[in-house]
C-alpha cells in the first residue's frame, strides 16, 4: 500500500514539474515531431494471452482516462503511455483521447487524488512499452504501425480498424 502511494506521488510531482515547462518545451517537440516522424499510422497492443480482440474507441478513451479500470475477466487494466512531447504521444492525447498534454494531467492528477484509479505507466521509447505489454498479460499501450512487435504481443482494432491514422495537415 506503501508503494502504491509512493508510486502516486512521484507521478504527481513528476506531472508538476512538466506541467511548468510545457509552453517551453511544446516547441523543442514540434521541431523533434518534424524530424522524427516517419509513419502516420498508431496501433493498439495488448499482451498476446489477453482475449479481446477489438476494442471501441469509446471504451479505448474512457481506459486511458482512468474511467474503465478493469477488463471484462476483472483483472485490472495496466495502462502503457510514451513520455510527454514524443509525436506519437502527442497524437494519441490530440487525435484518440481528444485531450490536450495539459487536461490529461489535470484528468490524472483527479484520478489519484480521489482514489479513482491509477496513472498509466510512462515509458521514454516505444521499446519500453512493447516489453511492459509483453511482460503483463493485462497490459495495453500504442505504438507506431512501423514498429516490429514480438510473439508475446499482438495489436487489436479500434472501431474495426488495425491503425489509427494521422491526419495530414
Amino acid at each position: 500500500m506503501e508503494a502504491m502511494l509512493n508510486k502516486k506521488i512521484a507521478w504527481l510531482i513528476a506531472m508538476l514539474l512538466v506541467g511548468g515547462s510545457l509552453s517551453s518545451y511544446s516547441a523543442l517537440a514540434s521541431e523533434k515531431k518534424a524530424e522524427t516522424e516517419t509513419d502516420s499510422s498508431v496501433v493498439v497492443i495488448v499482451n498476446s494471452e489477453n482475449e479481446i480482440h477489438d476494442i471501441s474507441s469509446v471504451e479505448l478513451k474512457r481506459i486511458y482516462l482512468g474511467k474503465i479500470n478493469y477488463w471484462d475477466n476483472r483483472e485490472i487494466i495496466l495502462k502503457a503511455t510514451l513520455k510527454t512531447g514524443s509525436s506519437l504521444q502527442e497524437f494519441w492525447l490530440s487525435s484518440v483521447l481528444e485531450v490536450t498534454t495539459r487536461e490529461y494531467q489535470q484528468i490524472w492528477l483527479k484520478n489519484i487524488f480521489t482514489g479513482k484509479a491509477d496513472p498509466p505507466e510512462s515509458f521514454a521509447t516505444v521499446k519500453k512499452v512493447i516489453e511492459f505489454v509483453s511482460e503483463n498479460p493485462e497490459a495495453i499501450g500504442f505504438v507506431s504501425a512501423a514498429d516490429s512487435l514480438p510473439v508475446l504481443v499482438k495489436t487489436i482494432t479500434v472501431d474495426g480498424l488495425k491503425q489509427l491514422k494521422k491526419e495530414d495537415d
